[in-house]
């Protein structure tokens, strides 16, 4: 089913987006938030997109009250617009993307060296010595492996096609600036 035209053929849809909402909710399909207005959030864009909630799942995230696109789905909607992609490497040590639209091919990379310098790897904790700590989701090399992916992937997408993400950013971005520490915590 490509396009749900049920949602065409509703009388009232904001009525109907407010009790998919709770559906969504009370099903527990939405994880831990358990707020009638994700829920709504969640309704509000499988009506305006035309998508079922399971393939807003697969598309999108909703963290801290943000909808934010996957890095996958982003990548998926670039090859499906006329993109390519090409996986050059995928470790926690570093990952690279080459992508092709349109007759022109750029490398996207990030290297766990050039990570560490940003501030978003960091938690606000120190270990005893009085060292910066990583944040969980950057403490081991498979985790890092996947934010690297998922920020080269991202990147790169939003520079060659803008109009696949329109705006939104991956999930690991929005954790790493929800949780990015200020000046006072990396001095």
């Amino acid at each position: 089913m490509n396009e749900l035209a049920i949602y065409d053929r509703l009388e009232n849809p904001m009525a109907a987006i407010e009790k998919m909402g709770n559906w969504l909710t009370r099903s527990g399909l939405l994880g831990a938030d358990t707020r009638a207005e994700t829920g709504a959030i969640v309704a509000m864009t499988c009506f305006a997109e035309r998508i079922s909630p399971i393939e807003f799942l697969r598309k999108y995230h909703i963290i801290d009250g943000k909808l934010s696109m996957r890095a996958d789905a982003a990548l998926a909607d670039f090859n499906k617009r006329g993109g390519k992609h090409r996986v050059i490497e995928s470790t926690g040590d570093r990952a690279a993307i080459e992508l092709t639209k349109d007759g022109s091919t750029q490398t996207f990379s990030l290297s766990w060296v050039e990570a560490q310098a940003e501030s978003f790897v960091w938690s606000r904790n120190r270990d005893a010595k009085g060292n910066r700590i990583p944040k969980d989701n950057w403490a081991t090399p498979w985790k890092r492996a996947q934010m690297l992916w998922a920020r080269v992937a991202s990147r790169g997408v939003r520079a060659m096609d803008p109009g696949v993400n329109a705006g939104s950013y991956s999930p690991e971005e929005i954790i790493d600036m929800e949780q990015a520490p200020t000046a006072l915590d990396i001095a």
